[in-house]
Parts: C-alpha cells; sequence; structure tokens
C-alpha cells in the first residue's frame, strides 16, 4: 500500500499540469495570441496518441505486434501529450516504466516550452498561418 500512495502526489501533479496548460492554452486563444485551430490540432493529436497507447495495450496483451515507443513519443512531442497522459492513467498504460515516463516528460517540456515560446515572444502567428494553411487545404 505504501508504494500506492508514494506515486498518487505524480499523478496529481501530472493531471494538474495537464489541466493548467490546456486552460492556459484556452486563454491564448481567447487573447487572440493563438489559433483556435491550434485547441484542434490538439486535441487531434490526443484523440490518436489515446487511440494508439490503447492499441499497443491491446497487442501486448494478445503477444501481437507493438508499437514502437519512438512512436509514442513523436505523437507526444507533436501535441498528443494529453492524450497519452490520460492513457497511462486511464488504461494504466506505460506508467510504470521509468525510462519511457523519463522520455515522455522530456517531450512533453520540448512541446510546452515551445508553444510556450511561440506565443508568448511573439511568434505565435507562425503557428497561426501554418495551422490556417493546412486548415485551408484539408477543408477547402
Amino acid at each position: 500500500m505504501e508504494n500506492v500512495s508514494a506515486t498518487r502526489p505524480k499523478r496529481s501533479f501530472a493531471v494538474l499540469f495537464a489541466i493548467v496548460y490546456i486552460c492556459l492554452l484556452f486563454v491564448a486563444v481567447f487573447l487572440n495570441r493563438l489559433s483556435w485551430l491550434l485547441l484542434v490540432l490538439y486535441s487531434a493529436a490526443s484523440l490518436v496518441t489515446f487511440t494508439a497507447y490503447w492499441w499497443d495495450k491491446s497487442a501486448a496483451k494478445r503477444g501481437r505486434r507493438r508499437t514502437a515507443e519512438s512512436s509514442l513519443h513523436l505523437m507526444g512531442v507533436l501535441g498528443g501529450w494529453p492524450g497519452a497522459l490520460a492513457a497511462q492513467r486511464l488504461l494504466r498504460h506505460k506508467s510504470s516504466k521509468q525510462q519511457f515516463l523519463t522520455v515522455f516528460w522530456a517531450t512533453v517540456l520540448i512541446n510546452v516550452a515551445a508553444g510556450a515560446y511561440l506565443a508568448w515572444v511573439g511568434q505565435a502567428s507562425v503557428i497561426n498561418r501554418f495551422i490556417e494553411g493546412i486548415w485551408q487545404i484539408v477543408v477547402p
């Protein structure tokens, strides 16, 4: 039982961190510092990443070919880390392997730092133009 309570504060911090970050994204969108399409991108990336974690857990249970950890990390650094975090908590997948978690949190910090830099240093327009360009291709 001691082990469970020892990890609880870490889990609470992780969830709180994700909630605060998502709230800050909403604030940045509200203040027109970021495009609302960035929220769509994070949501889509999180859904894809959550699904990849679910698929990998299912493959592990059935003894099938697994998703490469590098692929899971790539999805996380590209904006899917909230979905990855949700999958780690809800599916209890990839939540105890320390080496994986170390790299996971490094990808989260890279993603958050890049977003913060672009939004608050005044380069948010680069993200907005990129996302809006993709949006125009996808939805003509």
